[in-house]
């Protein structure tokens, strides 16, 4: 059994109940896998009892701050309380040296003392794949966002136990993203945007989706669940709304994760 832990649900402005986008992903077979880390990832991970140096991987969508900027929180907490246990921090170039620099920036020379940790570059302009673990598969392939910022969604495979997830990152409507997310058990979309809510709004040239596109892609590619994530600040109170516009193209479970929300697969 899988279990996805939503410790931030919201956008690159935090809103009451929404920290920025950040999720655990664990099984009892499989050390968890952290999949972004923005400014208060020490607060999300202690809110939900999951203890930093728990942490085996940690997995990077692109360099914006909302995603990187908990970084040198993440590596300090390591010097100062880690007993010896390996991060593999997993993300394309690109992100992996936005997050050495802030972190040598901001704690100059922790880079350098030793501390088990791997970065990992995963290619940015082509699909990626990785064996994590026997029976753990990564997939990524790149993710329209802005220009000049490379972005990757990414799915994770759990062999053994025969479920799989995929996590959008920021994105435009992608035909990457049906094809990566063919047949998964849970998708895992951003919805920066609701077309109900903001008809003005035209998303891609923001770089990110509607709750439309989401349960559109949903539908396309045969998912089982979709939860949709990286919800704008001006949403609040209204997540009603936005599953019921990713509801007119996706006929499964739609879910609007809180912070907090725990989910089984």
């Amino acid at each position: 059994m899988l279990k996805v832990t939503f410790l931030g649900s919201g956008a690159a402005v935090p809103a009451a109940g929404r920290t920025n986008i950040a999720l655990v992903v664990e099984s009892e077979q499989y050390a968890p896998l952290l999949i972004e880390c923005g400014p208060t990832i020490l607060f999300q991970l202690t809110r939900a009892g999951i203890s930093p140096e728990r942490i085996r991987y940690l997995f990077l969508s692109h360099r914006h701050g909302d995603h990187t900027l908990g970084v040198p929180m993440l590596l300090l907490y390591r010097k100062m309380y880690n007993q010896g246990t390996s991060l593999t921090i997993l993300a394309g170039q690109d992100a992996l040296q936005t997050a050495q620099m802030l972190t040598d920036l901001v704690y100059p020379g922790i880079l350098t003392l030793p501390d088990h940790v791997e970065w990992h570059p995963l290619p940015e302009g082509e699909t990626g794949h990785e064996e994590l673990a026997p029976g753990l598969l990564l997939t990524t392939m790149p993710a329209p966002h802005v220009p000049d910022i490379p972005s990757l969604a990414l799915r994770l495979d759990f062999l053994e136990e025969g479920r799989s997830l995929v996590y959008s990152a920021d994105t435009g409507p992608s035909p990457n993203l049906v094809s990566l997310a063919a047949g998964c058990d849970l998708l895992i979309h951003e919805a920066n945007f609701c077309e109900t809510l903001m008809p003005e709004i035209n998303p891609v040239l923001y770089g990110h989706s509607t709750a439309r596109t989401a349960g559109r892609t949903a539908a396309q590619a045969g998912c089982r669940l979709l939860a949709l994530v990286h919800i704008h600040d001006a949403y609040g109170g209204r997540e009603e709304v936005l599953a019921k516009e990713a509801a007119t193209e996706f006929s499964g479970q739609v879910l609007v994760p809180q912070d907090g929300t725990v989910l089984y697969l």
